[in-house]
């Protein structure tokens, strides 16, 4: 039993020593997530609190080549998508080495600021990454708190 338990706090304590944020894939044909992280927050849904910046990390690995992907978020409120401006949504430009070839792990990181006048309501976080086409290579979803 003292073994058991023993395992069970390393176990618990890797994971939130790694900083994995639990996420769900939402269909991702052209990459295969590696992980996900946003800062402080290894349950979900994570609580992001308004005034502040939001850090969100991910890592992944290409099916083929891209010459690049864009990045693209939207907040799911009662069902509804609203898109999030980000400052740049090239991958590229947010850590990604260009071209990104298959089975090579890409990283990616941005932050979003939290507007004070967001409502305080539990969302779902979509993160999106399409092609040149702008058609959908990549998807995850993590569930959010604004408070």
């Amino acid at each position: 039993m003292g073994l058991l338990l023993c395992l069970l706090v390393i176990v618990i304590t890797v994971s939130f020593t790694l900083g994995q944020t639990p996420y769900q894939e939402c269909g991702s044909p052209g990459v295969e997530m590696v992980n996900v992280n946003i800062e402080n927050c290894v349950v979900n849904p994570c609580v992001l609190r308004r005034g502040t910046n939001a850090s969100i990390a991910f890592s992944f690995t290409t099916k083929k080549t891209f010459s690049t992907l864009t990045d693209e978020v939207y907040g799911i409120v009662d069902g509804l998508p609203i898109p999030f401006t980000l400052p740049e949504s090239n991958a590229c430009k947010l850590g990604a080495k260009c071209p990104m070839e298959p089975k090579i792990k890409q990283s990616e990181h941005f932050a979003i600021f939290v507007k004070e006048d967001y409502p305080q309501v539990p969302i779902i976080a979509k993160i999106l990454l399409t092609d040149n086409k702008n058609e959908q290579q990549g998807c995850f979803e993590v569930g959010l708190v604004i408070k």
